[in-house]
Protein backbone atom coordinates (compact mmCIF):
# COMPACT_ATOMS: atom_id res chain seq x y z
CA UNK A 1 0.00 0.00 0.00
CA UNK A 2 1.35 3.37 -1.00
CA UNK A 3 1.57 6.12 1.51
CA UNK A 4 -0.06 9.37 0.62
CA UNK A 5 2.26 12.34 0.75
CA UNK A 6 1.02 15.36 2.56
CA UNK A 7 1.55 18.85 1.25
CA UNK A 8 4.09 19.41 4.04
CA UNK A 9 6.22 16.38 3.16
CA UNK A 10 6.12 17.32 -0.54
CA UNK A 11 7.28 20.81 0.31
CA UNK A 12 10.05 19.44 2.53
CA UNK A 13 11.24 17.08 -0.20
CA UNK A 14 11.20 19.87 -2.80
CA UNK A 15 13.17 22.13 -0.48
CA UNK A 16 15.75 19.41 0.19
CA UNK A 17 16.14 18.77 -3.53
CA UNK A 18 16.55 22.48 -4.17
CA UNK A 19 19.09 23.39 -1.48
CA UNK A 20 20.45 20.01 -0.48
CA UNK A 21 20.83 18.65 2.99
CA UNK A 22 22.26 20.76 5.76
CA UNK A 23 25.88 19.96 6.50
CA UNK A 24 26.92 19.63 10.11
CA UNK A 25 28.76 22.68 11.44
CA UNK A 26 32.51 22.53 10.92
CA UNK A 27 34.50 22.37 14.10
CA UNK A 28 37.39 24.75 13.94
CA UNK A 29 40.59 23.88 15.70
CA UNK A 30 44.09 25.22 15.97
CA UNK A 31 47.45 23.51 16.14
CA UNK A 32 49.02 25.59 18.91
CA UNK A 33 52.43 23.97 18.53
CA UNK A 34 52.50 24.78 14.82
CA UNK A 35 51.36 28.39 15.34
CA UNK A 36 54.03 28.93 17.99
CA UNK A 37 56.72 27.45 15.71
CA UNK A 38 55.58 29.69 12.85
CA UNK A 39 55.75 32.69 15.18
CA UNK A 40 59.39 31.98 16.00
CA UNK A 41 60.26 31.88 12.28
CA UNK A 42 58.39 35.15 11.64
CA UNK A 43 60.04 36.87 14.61
CA UNK A 44 63.51 35.71 13.56
CA UNK A 45 62.92 37.21 10.11
CA UNK A 46 61.27 40.41 11.48
CA UNK A 47 58.40 39.47 9.17
CA UNK A 48 55.47 40.99 11.04
CA UNK A 49 53.21 41.75 8.09
CA UNK A 50 52.89 38.04 7.26
CA UNK A 51 51.63 37.27 10.75
CA UNK A 52 48.11 36.08 11.26
CA UNK A 53 45.97 37.00 14.25
CA UNK A 54 46.71 33.61 15.85
CA UNK A 55 50.41 34.53 15.70
CA UNK A 56 49.61 37.62 17.78
CA UNK A 57 47.96 35.33 20.31
CA UNK A 58 51.06 33.14 20.32
CA UNK A 59 53.16 36.28 20.82
CA UNK A 60 50.98 37.25 23.76
CA UNK A 61 51.47 33.77 25.28
CA UNK A 62 55.22 33.99 24.68
CA UNK A 63 55.42 37.41 26.38
CA UNK A 64 53.25 36.21 29.25
CA UNK A 65 55.58 33.27 29.84
CA UNK A 66 58.68 35.47 29.67
CA UNK A 67 57.43 38.22 31.98
CA UNK A 68 55.49 36.19 34.54
CA UNK A 69 57.24 32.83 34.25
CA UNK A 70 54.02 30.87 33.74
CA UNK A 71 51.88 29.79 30.81
CA UNK A 72 48.44 31.43 30.92
CA UNK A 73 46.06 28.74 32.16
CA UNK A 74 43.07 30.23 30.35
CA UNK A 75 44.39 29.28 26.93
CA UNK A 76 42.83 26.22 25.31
CA UNK A 77 41.76 25.52 21.72
CA UNK A 78 38.49 27.43 21.87
CA UNK A 79 40.07 30.32 23.74
CA UNK A 80 42.81 30.57 21.10
CA UNK A 81 40.17 30.98 18.42
CA UNK A 82 38.33 33.66 20.39
CA UNK A 83 41.55 35.49 21.18
CA UNK A 84 42.54 35.26 17.51
CA UNK A 85 39.24 36.79 16.47
CA UNK A 86 39.73 39.61 18.97
CA UNK A 87 43.30 40.16 17.73
CA UNK A 88 42.06 40.33 14.13
CA UNK A 89 39.51 42.98 15.06
CA UNK A 90 42.11 44.99 16.97
CA UNK A 91 44.46 44.99 13.97
CA UNK A 92 41.67 45.88 11.55
CA UNK A 93 39.96 48.58 13.63
CA UNK A 94 42.81 50.17 15.58
CA UNK A 95 45.85 49.66 13.36
CA UNK A 96 44.38 49.90 9.86
CA UNK A 97 45.27 46.28 9.14
CA UNK A 98 48.97 46.72 9.96
CA UNK A 99 50.36 43.75 11.84
CA UNK A 100 53.62 45.65 12.31
CA UNK A 101 51.79 48.42 14.18
CA UNK A 102 50.01 45.81 16.33
CA UNK A 103 53.33 44.14 17.16
CA UNK A 104 54.79 47.53 18.15
CA UNK A 105 51.84 48.03 20.50
CA UNK A 106 52.43 44.59 22.01
CA UNK A 107 56.17 45.27 22.32
CA UNK A 108 55.39 48.49 24.22
CA UNK A 109 52.88 46.68 26.44
CA UNK A 110 55.22 43.93 27.47
CA UNK A 111 58.31 46.13 27.94
CA UNK A 112 56.28 48.25 30.33
CA UNK A 113 54.90 45.19 32.09
CA UNK A 114 58.36 43.65 32.42
CA UNK A 115 59.64 46.89 33.96
CA UNK A 116 56.71 46.97 36.40
CA UNK A 117 57.27 43.34 37.40
CA UNK A 118 60.99 43.91 38.02
CA UNK A 119 60.28 47.04 40.05
CA UNK A 120 57.65 45.25 42.14
CA UNK A 121 60.05 42.38 42.88
CA UNK A 122 62.82 44.81 43.76
CA UNK A 123 60.51 46.75 46.08
CA UNK A 124 59.14 43.56 47.64
CA UNK A 125 55.62 44.22 46.36
CA UNK A 126 53.21 41.39 45.71
CA UNK A 127 51.50 42.42 42.48
CA UNK A 128 48.13 40.91 41.74
CA UNK A 129 46.81 40.38 38.24
CA UNK A 130 48.29 39.97 34.81
CA UNK A 131 47.79 41.13 31.26
CA UNK A 132 45.25 38.65 29.98
CA UNK A 133 44.32 38.21 26.34
CA UNK A 134 41.16 40.27 26.76
CA UNK A 135 43.13 43.19 28.19
CA UNK A 136 45.62 42.91 25.32
CA UNK A 137 43.19 42.44 22.44
CA UNK A 138 39.65 43.46 23.50
CA UNK A 139 39.75 46.22 26.07
CA UNK A 140 41.31 49.46 24.97
CA UNK A 141 42.91 50.62 28.26
CA UNK A 142 46.41 49.58 27.23
CA UNK A 143 45.91 51.01 23.76
CA UNK A 144 45.03 54.39 25.23
CA UNK A 145 48.11 54.29 27.49
CA UNK A 146 50.23 53.37 24.46
CA UNK A 147 48.85 56.23 22.40
CA UNK A 148 49.41 58.69 25.25
CA UNK A 149 53.02 57.53 25.56
CA UNK A 150 53.59 57.81 21.80
CA UNK A 151 52.08 61.31 21.76
CA UNK A 152 54.26 62.40 24.70
CA UNK A 153 57.39 61.11 23.01
CA UNK A 154 56.52 62.98 19.81
CA UNK A 155 55.99 66.15 21.83
CA UNK A 156 59.48 66.07 23.37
Amino acid sequence: MRRLLTDESLAQRALTELVGTKKPPRRRSINVTQVRAELEVLLAADDFENMKPTHLVALWVRCHEKVYGVTPAEMNGETWLGAGSAAAKLVRVEFGGSMTAAVEFMRWTWRREQWREKKARHDGENRVGHIGWRLQFVMRHLLTDYRIDVARRRGQ
